[in-house]
């Protein structure tokens, strides 16, 4: 009988681990598919300036700050490549907006050289980010995947 409560300890010590293994993988999933989550949207936030300076041809002062609040965290997020092309996005966007936003305030007619000297850069600017709608998936790829478990 002693025997039999030995093997029985064995086992539910064996049952306790394999739960126990089963819980870490399940967390470790979760915290992998939060990870994408929270990543998923600043993609999706670049992505917006980047769709709206095509269609409207300019960065708006909203979609500056939208995307913007969409950036809080990415140091913690990405890796220090896709850091860094985030911050050149950020710093074209700027450009952009600036740029249009003087140009407008010098008025309309006639167009004086400072008009579109700054119209010329709001142009290039927007040529940028409107430029990277190809490059953004290829930037995030490699922070974004999702790879799969060596387990199940």
């Amino acid at each position: 009988m002693d025997n039999f409560w030995k093997a029985l300890t064995v086992v539910v010590a064996f049952v306790a681990s394999a739960i126990a293994f089963g819980n870490y993988w399940v967390s470790r999933e979760k915290f992998r598919m939060d990870l994408f989550d929270r990543r998923f949207k600043v993609f999706e936030a670049a992505r917006r300036l980047v769709s709206y300076a095509l269609q409207e041809g300019k960065v708006s002062q909203e979609e500056l700050w939208t995307f913007r609040a969409g950036m809080i965290g990415k140091e913690f997020l990405f890796s220090d490549v896709v850091v860094t092309y985030l911050d050149e996005m950020d710093k074209h966007a700027v450009r952009a907006f600036t740029h249009s936003l003087a140009a407008e305030r010098q008025g309309t007619m006639p167009l004086t050289p400072m008009q579109e000297r700054l119209r010329e850069e709001q142009s290039t600017a927007v040529g940028w980010l409107t430029d990277q709608l190809q490059q953004l998936q290829r930037r995030f790829a490699p922070d974004m995947k999702i790879r799969t478990s060596r387990f199940l």
